[in-house]
C-alpha cells in the first residue's frame, strides 16, 4: 500500500451504494486509507445521506461517490443522488465505479464501467463540484442472473489484484494529485461514448424488465430478510399466513437479496426471462409500432412524443402482467417446484464480499471507525 505522509484536505466523505458489498469495501480501503494519513472519514449509504447538511463549501474537503456498474451506468438511484446534491464550488470531489470480472483458470476476464464514472463525473462537474479524478475497480461478478459466484479462491485473487489499485487512488488524491490520464479511463471514455445509448436502453426498459425476474422457492420460510435489507425497498412480503417477497419496479437487480438470503431461497427463472422477452414481449411491441404508426403520420415530432410515452406505458403494463402470473405460479407448490427445477439459478453458488455483512451495509451515516467486521 502507498502511505499518505501528508494530505491536502481536512476531512473526507465517502457516499457508496452497494448490492453484495464490492463498492463497500472498495469505500472501506479508501476510509482506512485516509485514517492512516490521519484524516477524518465519514462512510455513508446513500439511502441514509443527507447531503445539504453534511456537505459543506469548503475547498479542504474530499468527498467521493463509490457505485458498481449497471448496464454500463451508474445504478438509478446513484444518478438520482447525484443530481439531487446540493450546488457547490469549492468542494473537490471524485467517482470511483466498481465493474464485474471473472476468472477462468489463470485467465482474468475485467469488467468495463464505461459511463458510470464518465457521465457521473459530468453530473459534479455540472453542480459546480472541482473534479479531482476518476477510477473503475474490477471486483467479483456478482451477476448471478447469468452466472455462478465463483470459486473462493478466483474472489480472493480478484480482490488481491484490486485492493492495491485502490490504495493507489486515494493516496494520489489523498496528496494533492489528480488521476485523469491512465489508459483505462481512456478506454472507458471510448466505451462511455460508444455505449450511452445502450445505458440509456437498460435504464428505461432493462431495469424495469430485470426487476420482474425474480421469485421465491420452497426453500423460502417468509423470514423478511430480503425485504428488511433491500437498500431501494423494493421488496414487499405479499400474503397473511406465509408472506412471500414481491419485487416492485424499484428494484435495481443489486443481487443483495440473492447474496444474502439465509435459505438460498431467491431465483431468477432465466426460460421464462428468454421466452417472454424475445418471443413475446419483442414481438409484441414491434407489433405496436408499425400499428401505432398510422395514427400521426403527418405530424413527426407529435407522433414520437405521443408514441414513446404510450410504448413505455404499455411495455411497463405488459411486464407487470407477466410478472403477476409469474409470481402467482411461484406460490402454487407445483408451478413453484417447475420453477425451482428449471432455472439454473437453483445450482449456482450465492456471491456476497467475503467480509461484508448485511449489518456493515445498513450501517448508520456516522464517522468511519475500523472494525474488525470491515
Amino acid at each position: 500500500m502507498n502511505e499518505v505522509s501528508k494530505t491536502s484536505y481536512e476531512k473526507l466523505i465517502l457516499y457508496y451504494q452497494s448490492g453484495t458489498g464490492n463498492s463497500y469495501r472498495t469505500a472501506v480501503w479508501m476510509a482506512e486509507a485516509a485514517q492512516k494519513a490521519g484524516l477524518p472519514v465519514e462512510l455513508i449509504p446513500i439511502h441514509q445521506a443527507n447531503p445539504a447538511v453534511e456537505l459543506t463549501d469548503n475547498a479542504k474537503s474530499l468527498v467521493g461517490f463509490v457505485s458498481p456498474t449497471h448496464g454500463f451506468i451508474a445504478p438509478w438511484s446513484m444518478l438520482k443522488f447525484l443530481f439531487r446534491l446540493p450546488v457547490r464550488k469549492d468542494v473537490h470531489a471524485f467517482y470511483l465505479a466498481t465493474r464485474g470480472r471473472l476468472k477462468f483458470g489463470r485467465v482474468f476476464v475485467p469488467g468495463l464501467a464505461a459511463s458510470t464514472i464518465w457521465f457521473s463525473a459530468l453530473i459534479l462537474a455540472l453542480k459546480g463540484y472541482r473534479l479531482v479524478g476518476v477510477e473503475s475497480i474490477d471486483m467479483p461478478s456478482n451477476w448471478m442472473t447469468l452466472h455462478s459466484g465463483q470459486k473462493p479462491e478466483s474472489i480472493r485473487a480478484i480482490i488481491a489484484r484490486s485492493k492495491p489499485r485502490v490504495d493507489r487512488f486515494i493516496s494520489r488524491l489523498l496528496s494533492g494529485g489528480r488521476n485523469w490520464f491512465t489508459l483505462r479511463n481512456a478506454v472507458e471514455l471510448l466505451f462511455s461514448i460508444v455505449l450511452f445509448p445502450v445505458s440509456i436502453v437498460y435504464l428505461l426498459f432493462g431495469k424495469t424488465f430485470m426487476s420482474k425476474i425474480y421469485f421465491a422457492n420452497r426453500n423460502c420460510n417468509s423470514c423478511g430478510v430480503c425485504a428488511k435489507n433491500c437498500p431501494q425497498k423494493a421488496i414487499r412480503m405479499i400474503g397473511k399466513r406465509n408472506p412471500k417477497p414481491f419485487w416492485t419496479f424499484r428494484c435495481e437487480s443489486c443481487m443483495r437479496c440473492m447474496g444474502f438470503c439465509p435459505q438460498k431461497a431467491i431465483e431468477v427463472h432465466q426460460p421464462y426471462v428468454i421466452i417472454y422477452c424475445f418471443f413475446i414481449l419483442m414481438p409484441f411491441l414491434n407489433t405496436l409500432n408499425g400499428w401505432f404508426a398510422g395514427w400521426f403520420p403527418q405530424i413527426p415530432v407529435l407522433y414520437e412524443i405521443v408514441f414513446a410515452a404510450l410504448y413505455f406505458l404499455i411495455y411497463l403494463s405488459a411486464v407487470s402482467a407477466a410478472y403477476l402470473l409469474y409470481f402467482g405460479l411461484s406460490l402454487v407448490p407445483l408451478g413453484n417446484t417447475f420453477l425451482t427445477w428449471t432455472t439454473l439459478t437453483h445450482i449456482y453458488s450465492r456471491y456476497r464480499e467475503p467480509e461484508t455483512t448485511l449489518h456493515d451495509l445498513q450501517k448508520s451515516s456516522t464517522p468511519f471507525h475500523r472494525s474488525e467486521g470491515s
